[in-house]
């Protein structure tokens, strides 16, 4: 016995997963952004600010910095002058703007700045819709 899919089902389905995936990528713009603005405060050379991976569809430079929109929305990334520190030759000093040039707890600050936004993101959320909640009544 077949069963047949209404067509009501498959369009929500793909909505739904669609809808995914732009709260994923609003999600990871967040968390970027927070890497990408202790970056700069702490006046790290910021190379690109990309949401998604792979095939860039969207690109233009401001100042020293390439934003990107990629085709895959799974993700992305900040790209900071002397972020791998194997890029430098034996003996070679890096740049006061690299990544590697600044104290731990500048690094720290830009690794946490991802997550802790995230974080208090959540709790704005949270917090709008205490507010919401207590209006209505």
């Amino acid at each position: 016995m077949l069963y047949c899919i209404p067509m009501e089902t498959i369009f929500s389905n793909v909505l739904m997963f669609v809808l995914g995936l732009v709260a994923l990528s609003f999600l990871v713009t967040i968390h970027e952004l927070g890497h990408f603005l202790v970056a700069k405060w702490n006046n790290v050379k910021v190379n690109t600010f990309s949401i998604g991976f792979g095939k860039k569809l969207i690109r233009f430079r401001r100042g020293e910095t390439e934003y990107c929109i990629s085709a895959i929305p799974f993700g992305g990334y900040v790209a900071m002058s002397g972020e791998n520190p194997d890029t430098l030759e034996e003996g070679e000093v890096p740049d006061e703007r690299d990544f590697v040039a600044k104290s731990v707890g500048a690094r720290a600050a830009i690794a946490f700045a991802g997550p802790f936004i995230n974080i208090v993101f959540a709790f704005a959320l949270l917090a709008i819709k205490a507010l919401m909640l207590i209006k209505r009544k």
